[in-house]
């Protein structure tokens, strides 16, 4: 019943995404979550995780009723993300790791990535798919997906305050043999398997409905040498 919710909520984004972007459903790049540019630091919800712990549940918003069994941190978080929109992402959450406010990507722009920090950015064109894709450079927020292991909870927050969680799965690194490219070839790290950008977009935002965090591989003076990607299914 859990899942079945969690499909038609992706389907109903998908189908926005694809109305309001008009991106074709054979389409695939792999944004470059790695160049530096004029960077906001510093502008995150919280510093730090004590900081959740202790927000004042008075001035924030109230959760679906369904909430309840989360716990205090993720709540606190998850109220001061929610706009009442039902359908669109606004935080995500993994227990004393992440808790950042989800922006969209602007309209026909899929190869954006937010350049302030403590912020991270929903792939539209794998909602376009029924994936929820998540971005952030490894000079920001991405730093902190290299604290996510597997079998984390990931969770995400919706602009009504609804939360769904995600298990981490899957762990996928690959250089770029074109590093700042979107469009650049990959090999798999630990297979040595070699990829079109196309064919890694399938591997990592196609399928079922599930969650992708990504973010860059930095190695030598190479900030983007490569991909690293964190697959959850829903729990």
């Amino acid at each position: 019943m859990k899942k079945a919710k969690i499909v038609k909520r992706i389907l109903f984004v998908s189908i926005l995404w694809i109305l309001s972007i008009g991106i074709p459903f054979d389409s695939g790049l792999i944004p470059t979550t790695s160049i530096k540019g004029e960077t906001n630091f510093n502008l995150g919800i919280f510093d730090t995780y004590s900081e959740i712990s202790n927000f004042d549940l008075q001035e924030s918003q109230s959760l679906p009723s369904n909430n309840h069994i989360y716990s205090i941190a993720l709540q606190n978080f998850a109220k001061t993300v929610i706009d009442g929109n039902s359908e669109v992402i606004r935080g995500v959450f993994s227990d004393k790791v992440l808790a950042f406010p989800v922006i969209q990507q602007p309209y026909d722009e899929p190869g954006f990535v937010s350049s302030i920090d403590g912020v991270v950015t929903q792939f539209s064109m794998a909602a376009s798919h029924g994936v929820v894709g998540l971005l952030a450079h490894n000079y920001l927020t991405g730093r902190y997906f290299y604290d996510i292991e597997l079998g984390s909870e990931i969770q995400i927050i919706y602009g009504d305050g609804t939360i769904l969680s995600y298990l981490v799965k899957e762990i996928q690194r690959y250089q770029a043999l074109q590093p700042n490219s979107q469009y650049s070839r990959f090999i798999n790290i630990e297979s040595g398997e070699e990829l079109s950008a196309s064919d890694l977009f399938r591997r990592v935002y196609f399928g079922e409905s599930h969650l992708t965090l990504q973010t860059c591989i930095e190695q030598g003076d190479l900030d983007s040498w490569g991909r690293m990607f964190i697959i959850a299914d829903p729990i």
